[in-house]
């Protein structure tokens, strides 16, 4: 559990320098739900969101680490990851480890969409 609230906090920093705020209207008046980690609600207008909200994440069930480690295979990998290496390596059905890499793929190739511009990844940076 510590390691999920440091991953999310990290998340959190990286994605909202200036401090949290609301990814639908702006507003910093947020409030942050007691009875779920890293869920906030916006007090302007009432809409619930997270770090996950509107990244390549959101509304998945697979935890951050495991997509982080994915992104990592994935660009350092010279020939590329087929769904069940990535499945073994990361320990998700092949299924998945197909909806991952299609998600992310599909992520890198849409331009100025949920990752562009500089990508910063394990003291590397990649522009997409």
């Amino acid at each position: 559990m510590l390691q999920k609230e440091r991953l999310s906090k990290l998340f959190e920093k990286t994605r909202w320098p200036n401090g949290v705020a609301c990814q639908h209207c702006g507003s910093k008046r947020i409030s942050e739900k007691a009875n779920r980690m890293g869920v906030y609600r916006c007090k302007d207008c009432r809409k619930e969101f997270s770090v996950q909200t509107g990244t390549v994440f959101e509304q998945s069930p697979i935890p951050l680490r495991k997509w982080l480690y994915a992104i990592y295979l994935l660009q350092t990998d010279r020939k590329g990851v087929s769904s069940l290496q990535l499945s073994k390596q990361i320990g998700v059905t092949q299924k998945t480890a197909w909806h991952m890499l299609h998600r992310l793929k599909k992520a890198c190739e849409s331009k100025g969409g949920l990752l562009s511009g500089v990508v910063s990844s394990d003291e590397a940076y990649f522009l997409v």
